[in-house]
């Protein structure tokens, strides 16, 4: 049965409390627009004979720049501080701690605006963490995947952001489950639209989400609302909405936020002006519909950020049918023996995958020879953290563990100074950052050995000659599966000279890894070099 007096409890609790918190909004009154008002409605007006809430689990999918953080926020404090539950235990979950912060953020700055929520709250920005200082017991505290966290928590609700990042279902299973002694947990996933192959979790919610709303399925326990443009027709506008009465709302009856659905990029933005309410300005939409017909990668960007349209797959610099041409039969080592060799590495920190690509001159083309190390402790876990079996592919010898819990730079030096003998090797490149150890030590065994920064006049010709023999078929590699999942995940940047580099994972908030992509361009880099011409920004050692 539907009871307005719960569904209408939060949302004055919005509109009495909760001032924006950002740009020209800043400080203003909280007033819900339908969409939101809608879905509060919808999860909290809805119970069972006891009174108790029927929704558990909900998911909302919406594009970006619609609100939906604010009002994630807003949820978070209403649950924590308004729900009736002792002990309240709100998570704030998401695949990093950098992503779950930013709805951490935004509730932080709405307490410190209201002198209500401030005499009633204590927020601790460092520990991420507000507590109710009537009942310390209840908290709302940000939790993440990368920390490998989350047993042993009995949360009463749980808001996780971007879910779409989220690749494994383990953090949000722990949560889901752990509320199995509250009587009204509530587990919520709000996202944009993701990749189609990224996250089985997101995608699977999204799948249940559209079905609820198409009347195929009836889950009172789920709620679901997802707002998408149209593929098809991506360059329409199309045409405003008119939303539910606030009384047709709170009622219950109301089945969408619309009396009138809008079309093309209102559909997907329902926070756009002309929308009802609406503030997302048009022509931001409008230049990065302009920018998307120039590009395939901004192309992919606007449908999935823009239009909330869940893609194949983020656009991939090398396309994996141009990739596979290039697959073939890979001879070990010694059988290469005196042929011209160019080394390109990429060498991480402590823990990440270091990578030394050999590309050896084969007839009319080239043959990419891949060494990739990673630390033998600790490998599980980063097989976890990335979403990869990086222990299988060192079974199968695709990748070396080298002793320890970093990477062993001395293990790796023995690696090449060995394979260096089979190949007469012409020179060895690296990016200057952290290889002046590596990078000293060759050259003091003799080897020619250039540094280049990761910009783009360092980058561009070297990244837009591998993208040359790539596609003419001039470059054979093995099919070594961990160097197939790298080309999978680059990216490029371009700047407006037209020169492109690989475009660097942001390593808080990406599983991608692309080092051996970046090893293999620093190879062809010597492969265009002349010997002791070190061009813009490159040191030759010794030179």
């Amino acid at each position: 049965m539907y009871d307005r007096a719960k569904a209408e409890r939060p949302i004055r609790f919005y509109e009495r409390l909760l001032k924006l918190t950002a740009g020209r909004f800043l400080g203003k009154p909280f007033e819900l627009a339908a969409w939101q008002a809608f879905a509060i409605a919808q999860i909290f007006g809805h119970v069972d004979s006891n009174g108790q809430r029927l929704v558990s689990e909900a998911f909302i999918q919406i594009a970006k720049k619609n609100g939906k953080s604010e009002w994630a926020a807003g949820l978070a404090l209403y649950l924590l501080l308004a729900d009736n539950e002792p002990a309240a235990e709100i998570y704030g979950a998401a695949a990093s701690r950098a992503q779950a912060g930013l709805v951490f953020n935004v509730a932080a700055k709405m307490v410190g605006q209201s002198r209500e929520l401030h005499d009633r709250l204590k927020v601790y920005r460092r520990s991420q963490r507000i507590v109710k200082r009537a009942d310390p017991w209840s908290f709302y505290q940000v939790i993440s995947a990368d920390a490998n966290t989350g047993d042993g928590v009995n949360p009463h609700a749980c808001i996780f952001d971007e879910i779409h990042r989220q690749r494994h279902t383990e953090l949000y299973n722990v949560l889901k489950f752990g509320m199995s002694a509250r009587s009204q947990g509530l587990m919520l996933g709000i996202t944009t639209a993701g990749a189609q192959d990224a996250s089985p979790l997101a995608r699977g919610l999204y799948e249940k989400a559209r079905r609820v709303q198409r009347g195929e399925l009836k889950d009172p326990s789920f709620f679901g609302l997802v707002f998408e443009g149209d593929q098809k027709r991506w360059q329409n506008r199309g045409k405003p909405g008119t939303a539910q009465s606030r009384e047709a709302i709170l009622s219950g009856k109301a089945k969408s936020p619309w009396k009138r659905k809008p079309t093309g990029w209102y559909a997907a933005n329902p926070s756009l002006e002309g929308n009802p309410g609406g503030f997302l300005r048009l022509a931001d939409l409008e230049s990065d519909c302009r920018d998307a017909q120039q590009s395939p990668a901004q192309l992919n960007d606007f449908l999935r950020l823009r239009l909330d349209l869940w893609t194949e797959s983020v656009v991939r610099w090398i396309p994996q049918e141009k990739w596979d041409d290039c697959k073939g039969k890979v001879h070990d080592a010694d059988d290469y023996g005196g042929r011209r060799c160019f080394i390109g590495g990429d060498l991480s920190s402590t823990r990440d995958v270091t990578a030394i690509v050999y590309l050896i001159e084969d007839g009319a083309g080239w043959t990419l020879l891949p060494k990739l190390y990673l630390p033998e402790v600790g490998v599980e876990l980063r097989s976890r953290a990335d979403g990869v079996p990086y222990a299988h592919w060192a079974a199968q010898g695709y990748l070396t563990l080298t002793p320890g819990p970093t990477i062993n730079y001395d293990y790796i030096l023995r690696d090449v100074l060995e394979l260096s003998k089979i190949f007469s090797v012409d020179s060895v490149t690296f990016d200057r950052w952290n290889a002046q150890g590596l990078a000293q030590d060759l050259d003091d065994e003799g080897f020619t050995v250039r540094l280049i920064s990761q910009g783009f006049g360092d980058m561009s010709p070297a990244a837009k000659e591998f993208e040359r023999m790539v596609y003419a078929g001039e470059l054979l590699h093995g099919g070594n599966p961990l160097l197939d999942w790298m080309v999978s995940c680059t990216e490029v940047a371009t700047n407006t000279t037209g020169e492109i580099r690989p475009k660097k994972p942001d390593r808080q908030t990406s599983t991608k890894r692309i080092d051996g992509v970046v090893a293999a361009i620093n190879a062809v880099t010597g492969l265009m070099r002349d010997e002791g011409d070190g061009g813009i920004g490159i040191t030759v050692l010794s030179a």
